[in-house]
């Protein structure tokens, strides 16, 4: 299974996460397929990455067994190489290094499951509603212990799974996906996967040892 990126609800009332900087899992890399954007006029391959908090708990009761578990927040990219997209940006300052021409060339995003890294989120508001954005990632200094991902690992690429959506999937995800070009199938070669939407390292050389830390 591969998703590769070429340069070319529970009931509860669950307040936003607070603005500030946070030691992340990675447990989710889902493929949304490609989305219209009206707003901009054009089309774009989209992949949603999501993290647990190992810091902050939420519980639950499920089948009469009590759960405590990692909150979870979410950043939609354009899955693309592309210098200037988030995707690229983001990758870019969680490995710590640039990527290779090699793997500009198809970068399997989904071994980015299980790798730690530093967030920055930030809450934002828009009309009365409070948001949680991820706004930064970047590598765990160099002295941080690693921790191991609590939540079910996540990942759906339409490539290899087709159109048959998980179930586990949250709604809102469900909903993004019935919406793409795939999954519709009404896809051309009009996208263009290089265009990034507007909104949403150290420079000294690592040694090898430092670089085999990074699992991707």
């Amino acid at each position: 299974m591969s998703l590769l990126a070429k340069k070319t609800g529970n009931g509860q009332d669950i307040p936003p996460i607070d603005s500030g900087t946070y030691h992340a899992v990675c447990y989710l890399v889902v493929d949304l397929g490609t989305q219209y954007n009206a707003i901009f006029d054009h089309k774009a391959h989209k992949v949603v990455i999501g993290w647990e908090i190992p810091e902050l708990r939420i519980q639950w009761e499920k089948d009469n067994v009590p759960r405590d578990m990692p909150r979870a927040i979410s950043k939609i990219y354009t899955l693309s190489l592309h210098e200037k997209s988030n995707l690229t940006k983001d990758l870019i300052c969680w490995r710590g290094r640039a990527f290779t021409e090699e793997e500009e060339q198809g970068f399997d995003i989904l071994s980015i499951i299980g790798a730690n890294c530093i967030l920055q989120v930030i809450q934002t508001k828009k009309g009365d509603k409070t948001y949680a954005n991820v706004v930064g990632v970047s590598k765990m200094m160099k002295n941080m212990q690693k921790v191991k991902q609590e939540n079910a690992t996540v990942t759906y690429s339409m490539e290899t799974n087709g159109l048959v959506i998980p179930e586990t999937l949250p709604d809102w995800m469900r909903d993004i996906i019935r919406k793409s070009e795939e999954y519709r199938g009404d896809r051309n070669d009009t996208s263009n996967p290089d265009l990034e939407e507007t909104g949403q390292a150290s420079s000294a050389a690592m040694s090898q040892d430092e670089e085999d830390d990074i699992p991707f």
